[in-house]
């Protein structure tokens, strides 16, 4: 059989890492297929400069070529360009000359957040899409209650103003991909998810959907990394994985930072992803929050290996996201059996299915921080030592590869 996968990243191209770490479990579930599988797999994704057609294994790579955009013509995209860039049905041409030199049996479409939903209309070969975050339910929870577009705006630099590119921008960008995600979801016969938040979402845009559920695969380094063993000293160190977007949560990280400081708690906070100026944490600052907070360090972006040896070391993974699906450092914490605090939104709670009284069901700084307490309290009471044994399930390489081949075998049966 022979499926052609449609993503954003350039995978395993090469098999070089490429420089952002969000995307690895993508390359993940490539890795799984090729290992575990006798797929024949091609690969097609945007690439901003030349790069020649690859083949490696049991894999082709296709680089479709997209012209950066530079000066005013980025400007002009930043400002009104974006809305007919949302509607550009280029790539579709570009999907059909890899179809048609590699033959794909099935096409598997990772996300609805790019343009690669316009070619499941297009193409007689089946497609099925795997959900990521769903635009149309993040696009309503963007800011937290107490931030908007414009507090972004005033207190952006001059560049970000004149260039339009800051959240206030995302956020206009993601109201017309939210309503191109819709059209994709109408148009789609087939979708992969993992949550129930995520089955009853789409199913109710699209009752004739056929779901499948699939779990995800997660970075190479974690499968190899020990299992964590609770601390022995006596101060409570938390680390959170965001991204720098609004909904991220980390406005509530930082108050509740502050609500456990005023308690008294001897804690320091870890946050990986953003940097002390960040978009997010700029923002917070210049708007009367303090950002800046001797017991929270900002960490930036940080490796696989980087982030395990952070968990390992960590007392409590946090999880404060206003909106999410499912969540992929939150997974890499609990195949680890790092003992996690996460918000109860979106699809968390399925992946929470064996924690459940670690949920935050109204996420107030005040409610968040009485929940690390209480399960840094239990830890200290029982001794307790988490079992991972229901994400090392869940995130099973060779299960995930068998699962999804049978998905590709189901579809092209019911492909008729």
């Amino acid at each position: 059989m022979k499926v052609l996968l449609l993503t954003t990243s350039s995978v395993l191209y090469g098999r070089q890492q490429t420089a952002y770490h969000g995307i690895g479990w993508v390359a993940g579930l490539h890795r799984a297929l090729e290992q575990y599988t006798a797929l024949e797999l091609a690969v097609a994704f945007p690439a901003d400069q030349p790069m020649p057609k690859l083949h490696e294994g049991r894999t082709t790579y296709y680089p479709l070529p997209r012209s950066p955009r530079r000066g005013l013509r980025k400007w002009w995209y930043y400002w009104h360009g974006y809305r007919k860039a949302v509607e550009e049905r280029s790539i579709v041409g570009q999907v059909e000359e890899v179809v048609a030199d590699f033959h794909p049996d099935v096409v598997h479409i990772f996300g609805t957040e790019a343009d690669f939903g316009y070619v499941i209309d297009s193409l007689q070969v089946p497609c099925v899409v795997h959900l990521q975050g769903l635009l149309g339910e993040i696009y309503p929870r963007f800011f937290p209650p107490t931030i908007s577009a414009w507090d972004f705006r005033r207190t952006s630099p001059w560049r970000e103003c004149v260039l339009n590119n800051g959240q206030a921008f995302n956020h206009q960008l993601m109201r017309y991909t939210a309503q191109r995600e819709a059209h994709f979801l109408q148009q789609a016969r087939f979708v992969i998810g993992r949550t129930a938040w995520d089955r009853e979402v789409v199913l109710a845009q699209n009752p004739k959907l056929r779901y499948f559920k699939v779990d995800e695969v997660l970075r190479a380094p974690f499968y190899e990394a020990p299992t964590w063993q609770p601390r022995t000293t006596k101060q409570l160190v938390l680390l959170s994985t965001l991204s720098d977007v609004a909904y991220k949560g980390l406005d509530v990280l930082l108050q509740t930072a502050q609500e456990l400081l005023r308690r008294g708690a001897d804690f320091r906070w870890h946050v990986v992803g953003v940097t002390a100026d960040s978009l997010t944490a700029r923002c917070y600052g210049r708007s009367g929050l303090k950002s800046s907070l001797p017991m929270v360090h900002y960490e930036g972006v940080k490796c696989a290996e980087e982030v395990i040896d952070m968990l390992l070391q960590s007392t409590l993974y946090v999880h404060p996201s206003w909106i999410d699906n499912s969540p992929n450092s939150l997974c890499e914490a609990q195949y680890l059996g790092v003992p996690v605090v996460a918000t109860a939104v979106g699809g968390v709670p399925t992946l929470m299915a064996d924690d459940a009284e670690s949920l935050v069901e109204n996420l107030t700084p005040s409610a968040l921080a009485t929940a690390i307490e209480q399960r840094w309290h239990r830890l200290q009471q029982a001794g307790e030592t988490p079992t991972p044994n229901l994400a090392r399930e869940r995130h099973d390489p060779c299960r995930i590869a068998r699962l999804q081949e049978e998905v590709y075998r189901t579809i092209l049966e019911q492909n008729v």
